[in-house]
């Protein structure tokens, strides 16, 4: 139900519609929380797969971060306005909402080749993300692993 979660979920939508080459999936922690925020979500800002990281794998490669609960504080009358204008539904208090993700970007063999992670009451930095997008067509170097590319 968050707004930061759904602004990113469009932004990621809109990519993929934009370049049709892009596969885009998501990951939650949990189900069972607030499951109709979750089918809102899919329906009305992310038309992909979503799937459920039981074990917390891809948070915790992401380093498992937490927002800051006085930034949550701060910023809020700022994101309520920005989310009216993109009428983007807000719901502040459900599910986990101090837990921070990203975007993790995968070339067409499955190597890991860019982390992308949110910053709290940010917009998506597409154009960063575009270019790791980009750099990812590029053939993977086989004399580097993808532990050297991060």
């Amino acid at each position: 139900g968050c707004g930061a979660c759904r602004e990113h979920g469009m932004q990621l939508t809109e990519l993929a519609q934009e370049d049709k080459k892009v596969c885009v999936v998501g990951a939650i922690k949990h189900i069972g929380v607030d499951d109709a925020a979750l089918l809102e979500f899919y329906q009305q800002y992310f038309h992909y797969p979503i799937y459920k990281d039981e074990k917390w794998d891809l948070y915790k490669a992401m380093g498992g971060r937490k927002i800051n609960p006085l930034d949550f504080l701060t910023k809020a009358l700022k994101l309520a306005k920005r989310y009216k204008q993109k009428n983007i539904k807000n719901v502040p208090f459900g599910g986990d909402l101090l837990t921070q993700g990203g975007v993790l970007i995968f070339d067409r063999e499955g190597n890991f080749r860019y982390a992308y992670l949110e910053k709290y009451g940010d917009e998506l930095d597409m154009i960063e993300i575009k270019a790791a997008i980009q750099a990812a067509r590029i053939p993977f170097d086989g004399d580097k692993t993808s532990e050297e590319l991060t």
